[in-house]
């Protein structure tokens, strides 16, 4: 049930991951879900992300799409998955939980701003040594989690990389 996932997903040794569109987990998501997305480099970045084979795992997907997440998750040794969202972040959202958003911008518009904001740039070392914003924080988002520390938890960050997969 939604109530059930809901009570799963404060416990801090489960890891919620959205694996819908990154489109639609920036309108929308569980608090504190992480950004997975099932169409982009899945195998890859959960291996990246969660690191850990063993963690438990709840999942946010698109109707009609969990068999297709268990499976590409146990591909790649990930069989810890105990569950998911019945109804999709719609059934979330009908039952009064709370969600966030992450803004979106387009390029024109940070173009106007980047003077003006901070900016964590996640793409790997190759491609920040290729072309880079000056005035950025470089942290490749592999290595993200352990360097939390070079970011200030009061700043608002705009999160750069080359298509949007990996910003979210």
């Amino acid at each position: 049930s939604v109530s059930d996932f809901e009570s799963m997903s404060k416990n801090a040794e489960i890891k919620v991951i959205d694996v819908r569109h990154q489109d639609n987990f920036a309108k929308g998501h569980v608090p504190n879900s992480i950004f997975i997305g099932i169409d982009g480099s899945f195998a890859p970045w959960v291996g990246e992300i969660l690191k850990d084979i063993k963690i438990k795992i709840l999942v946010v997907v698109d109707d009609d799409r969990e068999t297709e997440v268990f499976t590409r998750l146990s591909r790649v040794g990930f069989d810890n998955y105990i569950g998911y969202l019945s109804g999709g972040i719609k059934s979330w959202i009908k039952n009064g939980y709370e969600t966030q958003s992450i803004e979106n911008i387009s390029p024109d518009e940070f173009v106007n701003i980047m003077n003006e904001i901070k900016i964590l740039d996640v793409r790997n070392e190759g491609e920040i040594k290729s072309s880079s914003l000056d005035n950025s924080i470089k942290i490749p988002l592999k290595t993200l989690e352990n360097n939390l520390n070079k970011l200030n938890q009061n700043n608002k960050y705009y999160i750069h990389c080359a298509g949007g997969y990996r910003s979210m």
